[in-house]
């Protein structure tokens, strides 16, 4: 926890904008997609997933053991994520193999690009995924 108290306070989880995560909560308070039982189990949710993969992700190669995929995979990146480094990303993405799979670059976001660029992140998902099915 204390190093995202130090990315998010660096702009390295939010890029050019607030750093903090109330524009987080709002945007899952206001979304029509989710229902209210979603909206009260969001935080905890993140916060059960962070204590059970942080652990694993930080000490694990993917390289090494997921080398190839049977479904489609997406990645939706922002260039300037240093939770989720651009760079490593990039690289396992290139080095994955797998049907379908593209990557999608966010210039102007960090970890969230559904947020911080929610109507590009929405433009590709309707048009490219969603009109590829």
């Amino acid at each position: 926890m204390i190093q995202r108290k130090y990315v998010l306070k660096y702009g390295g989880a939010r890029y050019g904008q607030s750093r903090s995560f109330n524009d987080i909560r709002k945007a899952v308070l206001f979304c029509r997609e989710y229902t209210i039982q979603d909206k009260l189990n969001y935080s905890a949710g993140a916060i059960f997933s962070q204590i059970l993969l942080d652990t694993c992700m930080t000490n694990i190669n993917l390289n090494n053991i997921l080398t190839e995929q049977y479904i489609p995979i997406y990645i939706f990146q922002g260039l300037h994520d240093h939770q989720t480094s651009y760079r490593i990303s990039k690289e396992y993405f290139e080095h994955l193999k797998a049907p379908v799979k593209k990557f999608y670059t966010f210039n102007n976001s960090a970890h969230s690009p559904h947020i911080e660029e929610y109507n590009e992140f929405e433009k590709i998902v309707k048009a490219d995924m969603l009109g590829s099915q």
